[in-house]
């Protein structure tokens, strides 16, 4: 039988959820409204969705990390999104997206998970890419075979975006200082809210932003770490030359 994803009222799933559930919920609050600033409406709407999302995922309200997958995110905001306006639509994509990325902060899932939220078609921000499968992943990097300068820095953008979640915008900004090597993370700094957030940097990632660091990145004292391939190789800045490659790469 197919799984109803219908909102229940908060004070019935309280009263059934496993602690793990509403303490993971409690927390999730307290970083929306101490960490990215969310006024209580904001939180309520998303916290109203990540609960439905937990109950999906956790049918028996009893949390499992581990086998948490792409197609359970994927397929939860699709269904959500179903008769929803294309302006609502967005608003399941933006608090599966910003629970993914808490649980990822917290240690809880793996990195990049959050990259199998789907923009959705016909939504106004839906400009790259809908959500890939690890075969269609696999096909896109294949395009990017790694043996020149220009795919080697491709290769590294795209692994931001589908390992990590980021934004385009979040791509360009990220900065040489912001990669901690030691610890494998990368800082993004949100440009709307000058806020932080620190995420763990997959092997692939790490690998992909070496390769282009050490071998492909023409020799430059810009700290940004993408850089034009055009002298005199300045900062890409569009987010559009990403939009429109990625893009020009799935269809």
């Amino acid at each position: 039988m197919e799984q109803s994803l219908c909102v229940q009222p908060t004070n019935i799933i309280s009263a059934v959820a496993t602690d793990d559930v509403e303490q993971c919920l409690n927390a999730f609050d307290k970083h929306l409204a101490n960490e990215r600033g969310c006024a209580a409406g904001t939180r309520g709407n998303y916290l109203r969705e990540a609960r439905s999302f937990l109950v999906f995922a956790f049918p028996d309200l009893k949390t499992n990390w581990e086998g948490l997958n792409a197609d359970q995110v994927a397929g939860f905001v699709l269904r959500r999104a179903e008769g929803l306006s294309k302006l609502s639509q967005q608003g399941p994509v933006t608090a599966i997206r910003r629970l993914l990325r808490f649980l990822t902060f917290e240690g809880k899932i793996r990195a990049g998970l959050e990259g199998a939220v789907p923009p959705l078609r016909g939504s106004r921000h839906a400009s790259i890419p809908r959500h890939l499968s690890p075969e269609q992943l696999d096909c896109v990097l294949a395009l990017c075979p790694s043996d020149n300068a220009l795919d080697k820095r491709n290769r590294a953008m795209l692994l931001l975006l589908v390992r990590l979640g980021l934004r385009a915008g979040e791509v360009f900004r990220l900065s040489l200082d912001h990669l901690d090597w030691a610890a494998s993370a990368v800082l993004i700094r949100s440009s709307r809210t000058a806020r932080e957030r620190v995420l763990p940097m997959p092997e692939d990632v790490g690998g992909a932003l070496a390769a282009y660091l050490t071998k492909g990145r023409p020799p430059s004292s810009e700290r940004l770490v993408f850089l034009s391939h055009h002298r005199p190789h300045p900062p890409l800045c569009a987010t559009a030359v990403l939009s429109d490659f990625v893009n020009s790469l799935l269809y």
